[in-house]
């Protein structure tokens, strides 16, 4: 049975996380809380351990040392998957042939286990349509996803982490082949969810001047972590730190 947490526990947390592929070192002895409610950016370099911490997250890897806890419960034994929306780095999954619809992979996201009744419940649900709405591609829900763009399979795979309404959102790398106009509608989108309905986010992106606006903490990583907290507070320096290089922190405003 899930274990019951309190309603004080960050929504993730990294405590000392240590991991590794093989001999290669991938994140060390890192330790920080996304709180709920807050939209937490990772930063850093290619290579720097950020979608390995987004892996560790979401429980396809096991830490080598330390421990993820996803609602203060050990992401090992974490059986609410219902409550996380993931959208993975890229939707290079679909580049071949996918015998699917975007409608059918939208679904995919309200499976909650075996229903016996789903047989007789035909057509679109009411979720998958808002969800296909919300991002914009209701127009497409028939068209196989491999046909779409590669912005608009992002797109497809954004939809699929909001059909359920997730409490938790993790996302690598979301905006990805997505353009100027489509990447503010995203970003308004998750400001919407944060205020509105108390989703927590936890992000990776390379754009630093833009999460920097967006966010309400930053997380840079480089293998360990060089600075968590409020995005004024991040300085040239840490940012030159992380990359290896001096930085001159530019940020770009939406509004």
């Amino acid at each position: 049975m899930p274990v019951t947490t309190g309603e004080n526990d960050p929504a993730l947390s990294f405590d000392r996380v240590s991991f590794s592929y093989g001999l290669t070192p991938a994140v060390e002895d890192v330790t920080f809380s996304v709180e709920r409610g807050e939209f937490v950016a990772m930063v850093g370099p290619n290579g720097g351990g950020k979608s390995t911490l987004v892996k560790l997250a979401v429980a396809l890897e096991q830490p080598k040392k330390g421990r993820v806890k996803i609602f203060g419960q050990d992401s090992s034994r974490f059986e609410s998957w219902w409550r996380i929306g993931y959208v993975p780095q890229t939707a290079s999954a679909f580049s071949v042939r996918f015998p699917a619809s975007v409608a059918e992979v939208v679904s995919y996201g309200e499976y909650r286990g075996f229903n016996p009744l789903a047989f007789f419940h035909r057509g679109v649900s009411p979720g998958v349509r808002e969800a296909l709405e919300t991002v914009g591609l209701w127009g497409h829900w028939r068209r196989q996803v491999s046909d779409l763009s590669v912005g608009q399979k992002q797109l497809v795979l954004i939809a699929r982490a909001l059909v359920h309404g997730p409490d938790l959102l993790i996302l690598d790398e979301p905006t990805a082949g997505l353009d100027v106009t489509h990447q503010e509608r995203f970003y308004n989108l998750l400001q919407e969810m944060r205020r509105e309905k108390g989703v927590t986010i936890l992000l990776v992106s390379h754009d630093v001047g833009v999460v920097l606006h967006e966010a309400t903490s930053i997380a840079c990583i480089n293998q360990a972590l060089v600075f968590h907290g409020r995005p004024e507070e991040v300085t040239d320096e840490a940012l030159s730190q992380v990359y290896g290089f001096p930085v001159d922190l530019v940020i770009h405003r939406h509004d």
